[in-house]
């Protein structure tokens, strides 16, 4: 009896009639199945340690049949994200649909100049700030405005510096802009920079802000993507304006202080340069691209890492751990206190942005809404899957708190 029914379900099944054997052929046939593959066999060719890239190729192979039956596709991504990032501790490395691969990390609300000052620089003005953005990043709608980067400078007193880059870019746009807010604090006998929370950016960005900082052409940090020779990273001795090449440098970092941001950091301090202040950083520091796997879905595949070249190590898992450490929201404070002028930590207290009346900002601005959750406010996209919380920064002006490593596009 036994023997019997064996044969007949061995022949039920090699006939394809068995409904198991239909559905995985049906699955098979799928974007979602197709995705996974076709990720599997970029990882294979291009992830950055040939090791790893074979365990993840196999393991998508494997589990291709199990996450194409996920059926809702944001849900997919995130599955298939998270089983990857198992085996590579990887924050650049994901799935994503297409149509989540979209935002912008500022968020204006006024439709203001994109210069906006009170006054010269100077005793008589220490708080002037200026906030400017690449006016080819703006996309006005509804009374809100989107921008990709915006830099702000101010200067806390006669002698020291505040700069904040909020996403490293660069374009013929951001070098005038970056250059305008490098004379906003000409004169600064120390410079603090403020990274904390910049997600990322490209790395010639990261190369032209470094030279700001050195009086000649210096050796930051070496890159190399599999398979390929070492590249050094130099910084860009051509900036315009001034630079501060004997100046202290000071730079604050957080938990999403990533990629690019962090590579910066990581120049700086490798080169002895600045002293670092805050939390460790995200520990994003591989690179890479993004590449379309059909159906609608899209991977950003890293594919080079980025060390010292003096050491050999890189952040990429292990973050850069500050000199100083204190939480992220002390980190001005405490670099103050390091440079010498404690006796600003009141006057930099009292600049802080005041965050009452955020309902007012509450809203539906055409495809983007702004809701307030717990003295939170949150943006979203129609077609994001989730909110994003909003930082104010400065008056009407927020940041996207952008988890490290995401990749984010202007809108």
């Amino acid at each position: 009896m036994n023997t019997y029914i064996i044969a007949i379900t061995t022949l039920v099944v090699s006939l394809g009639y068995s409904p198991l054997s239909v559905n995985a052929q049906h699955l098979d046939d799928s974007p979602k199945f197709n995705a996974v593959m076709q990720g599997a066999d970029l990882l294979e060719e291009n992830y950055v340690i040939p090791e790893t890239a074979s365990e993840l190729a196999s393991m998508l192979r494997g589990r291709a049949s199990e996450f194409a039956e996920i059926s809702d596709e944001d849900e997919f991504a995130q599955t298939v994200t998270a089983a990857m990032r198992q085996i590579a501790n990887d924050l650049h490395l994901r799935l994503f649909t297409a149509e989540s691969n979209s935002g912008s990390p500022m968020v204006r609300r006024q439709l203001d100049p994109d210069e906006e000052a009170s006054g010269e620089p100077g005793p008589d003005n220490p708080q002037r700030a200026i906030t400017r953005r690449p006016e080819r990043e703006a996309n006005e709608t509804s009374g809100i405005r989107f921008a990709s980067a915006t830099i702000e400078s101010r200067m806390l007193s006669d002698d020291v510096g505040y700069l904040r880059v909020s996403f490293l870019y660069l374009t013929d746009a951001d070098k005038h802009v970056l250059a305008e807010a490098m004379a906003a604090i000409e004169g600064s006998q120390v410079i603090v920079l403020d990274m904390r929370g910049v997600p990322g950016g490209v790395e010639e960005a990261v190369m032209h802000l470094s030279g700001y900082f050195f009086d000649e052409s210096t050796h930051l940090v070496t890159t190399q993507m599999r398979n390929q020779p070492e590249i050094e990273r130099w910084s860009d001795s051509t900036v315009s304006g001034p630079t501060f090449a004997e100046q202290p440098i000071y730079i604050l970092t957080s938990g999403r202080t990533g990629s690019a941001a962090e590579s910066f950091v990581f120049g700086m301090k490798a080169t002895g340069r600045a002293t670092t202040i805050g939390e460790k950083t995200a520990g994003a520091g591989h690179f890479g691209n993004i590449f379309d796997l059909g159906g609608g879905y899209q991977m950003f595949l890293p594919m080079g890492r980025t060390f010292n070249p003096q050491t050999g190590i890189g952040f990429e898992a292990l973050g850069i751990l500050p000199d100083v450490s204190v939480p992220a929201d002390d980190a001005l404070n405490a670099a103050l206190i390091e440079a010498g002028y404690p006796e600003l930590v009141e006057q930099a207290a009292e600049s802080d942005v005041d965050q009452d009346g955020l309902d007012d900002y509450v809203g539906q601005y055409g495809p983007r809404s702004i809701t307030l959750t717990d003295g939170q406010l949150r943006y979203q996209r129609e077609s994001m899957p989730s909110t994003v919380a909003m930082e104010m920064i400065g008056e009407d002006l927020f940041e996207l708190v952008i988890p490290a490593g995401a990749q984010v596009r202007g809108a």
